[in-house]
């Protein structure tokens, strides 16, 4: 299995929105951080990213936005984005991208840092794996 990929249960929840899920996404959500996600102005366009905080400060929940289902040029791997612009932590996707398994392929991808001729700094981000999705 691809060293990023882990099977922890601790997990940052990453919720992918698109214009017509976006309602149901933040109903799954607290009060507290709804308010947060409205105050923020967030809108689910392809990505947009929002990272929630919880009520000490703490990482709680991740907003990310991507095209709308029936868009026939959606990019399946605009999940692979996410690996640089996350800090360091265990994610799992909350909600499904357009393609989980080509998604944890991206987060998979996006993760890598070329390091043969240049000293690279280990990334620390880890997704635990899509149900359904093997690692091999």
């Amino acid at each position: 299995m691809h060293p990023v990929f882990v099977g922890d249960s601790r997990a940052v929840p990453i919720c992918f929105a698109t214009p017509a899920n976006f309602t149901q996404v933040t109903a799954t959500l607290g009060e507290r951080e709804r308010t947060f996600v409205n105050a923020a102005g967030f809108e689910p366009k392809p990505g947009k990213l929002l990272l929630i905080p919880d009520a000490d400060g703490n990482l709680a929940n991740v907003l990310f936005g991507l095209e709308p289902n029936d868009d026939p040029a959606k990019d399946l791997f605009r999940p692979g984005a996410l690996a640089g612009l996350l800090p360091p932590g265990t994610y799992r996707f909350a909600t499904a991208p357009h393609d989980a398994r080509l998604g944890a392929l991206a987060f998979a991808l996006g993760s890598y840092q070329f390091t043969r001729y240049r000293n690279g700094q280990e990334r620390k981000i880890r997704l635990v794996l899509p149900e359904g999705v093997d690692g091999e």
